[in-house]
């Protein structure tokens, strides 16, 4: 089943060997085996120099067993997009259930994983789905790098301190499904997955509030056609707005940043883009001039 996707990964070469993958697929070659007992992978011993026997097992995992690995990513992928399940929260755990992330020390099953996400990313394979859930639910799949838009690896919750909870609503998903509603590409991926990129040498970006600034900044229409009121934007409501302000406000850049960002809201819930030349005023006051409530900045965001 997809959904129970573990196994206790085994080696083989023709038969199976009582060496484990540490990883939940098997792994089948012509590999070099233990020259005595035949019944384990050549190992020349710790502090020694590969051998030329060591030297085909990793060639073999490396440049034929990896991109066969790819391979199979990409077809879990395909019975994905195929049988359109509605509990896509389980389904892409099956999925990710095949990324070889989990730590060993094996040289073996290391290489194989490194060169698995090294080929993933050389490749532009795209295997890192971003997930839209705000409307229809829909799926898009993107590389790790490489794409015409730069896709973000998700640890909002991390920013914030939170933790996640599947029993009420929370700000880090409030966060990130506005981040998918501007245009942000963020990809529903366990942080193991960008661990194990990056422990491949693999470039990776983990959203930051930098990156969300720079892209309200380059992007003027992400929140919608402005001014607008604030209920047709991505926004929605006042305190969305100063949920995703007050994120923004972890960057340390924030004051030089938030020029041309869609963050400046009025009194009359009118939202327009932030600029120099604009003048608004600040006071606890602005009840006193109830006619002219778009001459004064919102009071939530005093």
């Amino acid at each position: 089943s997809k959904h129970k996707m573990k196994c206790e990964g085994q080696y083989f070469c023709f038969l199976p060997l009582p060496k484990p993958t540490n990883f939940n697929v098997h792994v089948n070659g012509h590999f070099a085996l233990d020259h005595e007992s035949r019944r384990g992978l050549w190992s020349d011993g710790p502090k020694c120099v590969d051998s030329p026997r060591t030297m085909w097992n990793k060639y073999l995992l490396s440049s034929v067993i990896a991109p066969a690995y790819a391979t199979l990513i990409q077809k879990m992928q395909c019975m994905l997009q195929k049988e359109n399940s509605k509990d896509s929260d389980k389904d892409l755990r099956g999925y990710f259930n095949l990324f070889p992330t989990k730590k060993t020390d094996d040289i073996y099953s290391s290489t194989l994983a490194t060169s698995l996400f090294r080929y993933m990313e050389q490749q532009r394979l795209d295997v890192l789905p971003v997930v839209h859930r705000y409307d229809d639910f829909q799926v898009e799949w993107m590389p790790v790098q490489g794409s015409a838009q730069q896709g973000f690896f998700d640890n909002i919750a991390e920013t914030l301190k939170e933790k996640e909870s599947t029993s009420k609503p929370n700000k880090a998903a409030s966060l990130r499904t506005t981040f998918l509603k501007s245009g942000l590409k963020l990809f529903t991926a366990p942080l193991e997955v960008r661990e194990a990129f990056t422990k491949a040498g693999v470039m990776t970006t983990t959203i930051a509030p930098e990156h969300v600034l720079k892209y309200y900044q380059e992007n003027p229409c992400a929140a919608g056609i402005l001014p607008s009121p604030l209920h047709n934007t991505v926004f929605g409501t006042v305190e969305q707005l100063v949920t995703v302000i007050q994120y923004c406000r972890k960057c340390d850049k924030f004051s030089d940043l938030i020029h041309s960002t869609p963050f400046l809201l009025l009194e009359d819930n009118t939202l327009q883009t932030l600029t120099i030349p604009t003048e608004v005023f600040l006071t606890k006051f602005y009840d006193l001039l109830p006619t002219s409530k778009n001459l004064f900045l919102h009071h939530s965001l005093h």
